[in-house]
Order: C-alpha cells, then structure tokens, then sequence
C-alpha cells in the first residue's frame, strides 16, 4: 500500500510548493500518532491486559523475517 509521501518521493506527485508538502507530511505524522496512541490508551485505561513473558528476542525476529 503506497502512502501519499510514497508517490511524493516516488515524483509521481508533481512538483509540490513547499507548504504543501508540509501538510502531507503533518498528516502522516498524524495518522501514525493515533494509530500509536489508540492502543495506549486502552492500555492506561485497563481495557488491555497484556500476557507479560520472558521471550526470545532473537527467536521471535527470526520468525518475523
């Protein structure tokens, strides 16, 4: 899935003023705080409970790539 600040960098865009730029980059960066943000919050609320373990990070990268 292609973000607008991909087709930006990718030069699809065309050429952006810079205010213009900078609002797309504000957007962003507001998308990804809430996306953040929300599972936080439930967890400072309770709504959350999270399975605390000793894990093994090395194993656990490895599956993940």
């Amino acid at each position: 899935m292609k973000t607008t600040l991909h087709y930006i960098v990718d030069g699809m865009a065309g050429p952006l003023v810079k205010q213009q730029l900078m609002k797309c980059i504000k957007a962003t960066a507001e998308r990804v705080l809430a996306i953040c943000k929300d599972p936080l919050t439930a967890l400072e609320a309770g709504k959350v409970h999270l399975d605390k373990q000793l894990t093994n990070v090395e194993e656990l990268l490895r599956r993940l790539t």
